[in-house]
């Protein structure tokens, strides 16, 4: 038994050091994302909140997801999705190297204990020039049902307002009631119904959709 778990102990940190290998090869290839030089600053420019977190006044801030976030993503999936990775590292990586229209929206806060930055959601996709997509909206675990998810769509649909994009898609689990509600109360409607959508349990998607009238 010992053996077996210093062999398994011994796998993981070869395959840990391949990847690290692999994200810094890459660093490289990486792709600038074009979409975002029009909302570095607007990020940067939005004012702090305050959201109901632990009876704290340390502010939350937005800023650019970059490509030294990529395991951060990874930590973030694993915990805001019950340990399913919908992305692992590969697709991360192929992401930041091939996407020019990518668009990574981190929403941040500063931990009391530590005073290190934790990203508390993210929200990511891109913005073509006709339509808008949302890959992942994640709110870690310990933030959830804090206002996180619905601060990160409010961001994402004002900068898609700003690029006049006529409208915004994204999947979700049918299970995922709490996912919807949020979803819908932002202006998202059901679509179509994916069927064995998910690849992990074959489960069924909503596919949403967002029409950006408003401008």
């Amino acid at each position: 038994m010992e053996l077996l778990k210093n062999i398994l102990t011994s796998l993981t940190r070869v395959n840990s050091n391949q990847q690290q290998v692999q994200f810094e090869e890459q660093r490289q290839l990486i792709r600038p994302a074009e979409i975002m030089k029009h909302y570095r600053v607007y990020l940067k420019e939005q004012p702090a909140l305050y959201l109901p977190v632990r009876s704290t006044n340390k502010p939350f801030t937005f800023r650019e997801g970059v490509y030294d976030d990529i395991y951060h993503y990874i930590d973030l999936e694993e915990r805001g999705y019950d340990g399913v990775l919908a992305w692992g590292l590969k697709d991360f990586i192929k992401d930041y190297r091939t996407n020019p229209y990518r668009i990574y929206i981190l929403l941040t806060w500063q931990d009391l204990e530590t005073d290190e930055e934790v990203i508390a959601g993210m929200i990511s996709g891109r913005f073509l020039a006709r339509k808008a997509h949302i890959s992942h909206v994640i709110v870690d675990p310990k933030f959830q049902a804090k206002g996180v998810g619905r601060k990160l769509l409010q961001v994402w649909i004002e900068m898609m307002h700003n690029q006049e994009i006529p409208h915004c898609d994204l999947e979700v689990r049918v299970s995922n009631e709490s996912a919807i509600r949020l979803y819908e109360s932002v202006g998202f409607k059901k679509q179509a119904r994916l069927t064995r959508y998910y690849n992990d349990n074959q489960e069924d998607a909503w596919k949403m959709r967002r029409v950006n009238d408003k401008f």
